[in-house]
C-alpha cells in the first residue's frame, strides 16, 4: 500500500473527511518535493566529492614541494618561488631540482676538500661561507653565482664555470640564471 493509501486509510479511520482531488495534488506535490530533494542531495553529494578531490590534490602538490625543498635544502615557500621562477624561464622542476642539489654538493665539497668546484667558486669570486662562518644555503649561493655567471663575458668559459657548479643540470638551468640573481627574484615575485 502506498503513502497515500495508508493516509487515506488512517484519516477514515479517525474519522475526518477530505477531498479526494485535493488530496491526490498534495500528493503529487510531495512526491515532487521528494525528487526534488533526491536531485539537491545528488548536486550536494557531487559538490562534496570535489571538493574533497580537489583538497585531496592541494595536499598532494604541497607535500611534494615539501619534500623537494628538503631535497634541495631550501625551505619549502623558496622552493615554491624559485619554481616559479624556473617555470616562467622554462627550466622544468627536475631540472631545477637536481642542479639544486649539485650545488649543494659542489659546495660542501669545494668547502671542505677544495677541487675543481672549488676553484670555479673562486675564479667567480664567490664566498662559501657567510659572516657566521656557516655555508651559504644553496638559494643564496644561486642568486649569488648567477651574478657572477651574468659578467662572464666568454659564453664557453660561462659554461664550463656553470657546468662545474651545477653539473650537468646546469646547462638546463641557464634561462634561469641568464640574468642574475635581480631577474630570478623578479620572476620568484610574479609567484605571489
Amino acid at each position: 500500500m502506498g503513502e497515500g493509501g495508508a493516509l487515506r486509510m488512517i484519516l477514515a479511520q479517525i474519522g475526518l473527511e477530505y477531498d479526494a482531488k485535493e488530496f491526490k495534488e498534495a500528493s503529487e506535490h510531495i512526491h515532487s518535493l521528494k525528487a526534488a530533494f533526491l536531485g539537491v542531495g545528488i548536486v550536494i553529494g557531487a559538490v562534496k566529492a570535489a571538493l574533497i578531490g580537489a583538497t585531496m590534490e592541494a595536499v598532494e602538490s604541497a607535500n611534494a614541494a615539501r619534500l623537494q625543498a628538503m631535497r634541495i635544502g631550501v625551505t619549502t615557500e623558496q622552493y615554491q618561488e624559485l619554481s616559479a621562477a624556473a617555470q616562467i624561464a622554462e627550466v622544468d622542476q627536475g631540472s631545477l631540482s637536481q642542479a639544486m642539489v649539485k650545488l649543494s654538493k659542489n659546495a660542501y665539497e669545494a668547502s671542505t676538500k677544495g677541487g675543481a668546484a672549488a676553484q670555479s667558486f673562486n675564479h667567480l669570486g664567490i664566498a662559501l661561507h657567510d659572516a657566521h662562518g656557516q655555508l651559504k644555503a644553496p638559494n643564496v649561493l644561486l642568486g649569488e653565482v648567477s651574478d657572477k655567471l651574468k659578467g662572464v663575458k666568454n659564453a664557453t668559459e660561462r659554461t664550463a664555470l656553470t657546468m662545474e657548479i651545477f653539473g650537468r643540470g646546469g646547462a638546463a638551468i641557464a634561462p634561469l640564471l641568464a640574468e642574475g640573481s635581480a631577474s630570478i627574484g623578479e620572476m620568484m615575485d610574479a609567484a605571489h
